[in-house]
């Protein structure tokens, strides 16, 4: 049966390049706790291959110490990351609520976004992304793109549309939504 899922991997590494090319050099991720499914693993591996690409290393890696991922969980994990002296300039965040907690957690140390630290998230949460001040740049999930999808294929195996069927998973391109918490680092 064809099934469509979003293209979570080349969402993350697409993610780290667009921090990449704004000048960052020293991108974190904060992460999901361990054990929450295969998105976890795919951005991880996406945030991963996108430093190892660039000649940038492993990157930095840190996971909230609770489930579930929420805001203040993700504030208390990005408070550790962003109170040191190497703090990165960037942030990929594994999605718009963790995003959500980097913005407190640096808001809390005095540092402004974008101006001292970039954020990206993940999922296009809608009155989160776009809610937060100022509004955050995240990969979109492409919900409506893999209804459509399905949908055809549901109609396309009922022999309703002459439309070929897909076999196995499709993976649906996350597109970016580029807003206001990205600039170029410090420096």
């Amino acid at each position: 049966m064809p099934c469509f899922v979003p293209d979570e991997f080349a969402a993350a590494a697409a993610a780290v390049r667009l921090l990449i090319d704004r000048g960052h050099r020293r991108i974190a991720h904060v992460s999901e706790p361990a054990g929450d499914g295969a998105a976890r693993a795919l951005r991880l591996d996406g945030y991963r291959s996108a430093l190892a690409d660039a000649g940038l290393g492993d990157g930095r890696v840190v996971v909230p110490r609770w489930k579930p991922l929420g805001s203040r969980a993700a504030e208390l994990a990005a408070m550790d990351l962003l109170g040191g002296d190497d703090r990165p300039t960037a942030v990929f965040a594994f999605n718009d609520i963790a995003a959500m907690g980097d913005y407190h957690a640096a808001r809390r140390l005095g540092l402004s976004i974008p101006g001292d630290l970039s954020v990206v998230g993940f999922d296009d949460y809608e009155n989160v992304a776009d809610g937060l001040y100022p509004a955050l740049t995240t990969m979109a999930l492409p919900h409506r793109r893999m209804g459509r999808l399905a949908a055809t294929a549901l109609l396309a195996r009922l022999g309703i549309v002459d439309e070929p069927v897909p076999s196995g998973v499709t993976r649906v391109e996350c597109p970016p939504v580029v807003r206001d918490s990205v600039g170029p680092p410090r420096g």
